[in-house]
C-alpha cells in the first residue's frame, strides 16, 4: 500500500521490526525507552479526555467517540503519555488494545469486548498489544484504574468528569492500579 503521496505506508508491525537493538531508528510516534541494550518500542501520543477521564490515542485527524460529548473526546489539561508494546516485555499486563472507533484504550483479555461509546462493542482490528505497569518502575502517573462495566482504562483521580459508555460513571472494582509513564 502506498500513502496518496506515492510514499510506501508502513504497518506498525514493520515499523517495531525496524528498531533495532541500539533503537536507532527514528519513527513517527514510536519512542525508545531505557539504556538496557535492548529496544523497547513504545508509543507516545496518548491522553486524558477531560470528559470521560478516559485514556485515547491523540495523534490521528479524529477525537473519536467520547461517552461525555458528542464532539469526541478532549486533551484539555492532558499530558502526553507513553504506552510500552507487549512484544518487548517486561512486567505488567498486557492484552490492552486501541479501540479504532472511539480511540479508547481497552482491555481485550475477556470474552467480552466491552462497551465503545461509538455503539456496540470495542474494535481490536489495527492495534498493537499494550503492556500496563503496576510498578512505578520509571516514573509514570499512577491511579489509571480498569473499568469492569466497559474494559476501558481511565483515570480515577482525575478533575474530570467521570463517564462510562455503559451508563453511568466507571467503576474501579477488581481493577489493579496502574502506572502510565507521562511525558
Amino acid at each position: 500500500m502506498s500513502n496518496n503521496d506515492g510514499t510506501p505506508e508502513v504497518s506498525r508491525r514493520a515499523m517495531l521490526r525496524g528498531i533495532g537493538a541500539s533503537g536507532a531508528v527514528a519513527l513517527a510516534g514510536a519512542v525508545v525507552l531505557g539504556g538496557t541494550g535492548t529496544a523497547q518500542a513504545a508509543q507516545d501520543g496518548w491522553l486524558w479526555c477531560n470528559l470521560c477521564s478516559g485514556l485515547w490515542y491523540g495523534r490521528h485527524d479524529t477525537y473519536g467517540t467520547c461517552p461525555g460529548n458528542s464532539l469526541g473526546h478532549r486533551g484539555v489539561h492532558s499530558g502526553i503519555y507513553t504506552l510500552k508494546y507487549s512484544s518487548d516485555g517486561g512486567g505488567g499486563q498486557d492484552d490492552w488494545r486501541w479501540c479504532r472507533t472511539c480511540e479508547g484504550l481497552w482491555y481485550n483479555g475477556h470474552p467480552s469486548n466491552g462497551v465503545c461509546p461509538a455503539g456496540g462493542a470495542h474494535t481490536p482490528w489495527g492495534s498493537g498489544n499494550y503492556l500496563l505497569s503496576y510498578s512505578p518502575n520509571g516514573g509514570g502517573q499512577d491511579n489509571w484504574r480498569w473499568c469492569l462495566q466497559c474494559e476501558g482504562l481511565w483515570h480515577a483521580g482525575g478533575a474530570g468528569t467521570n463517564r462510562c459508555p455503559a451508563g453511568g460513571g466507571h467503576t474501579y472494582s477488581g481493577s489493579g492500579n496502574y502506572i502510565i509513564p507521562k511525558n
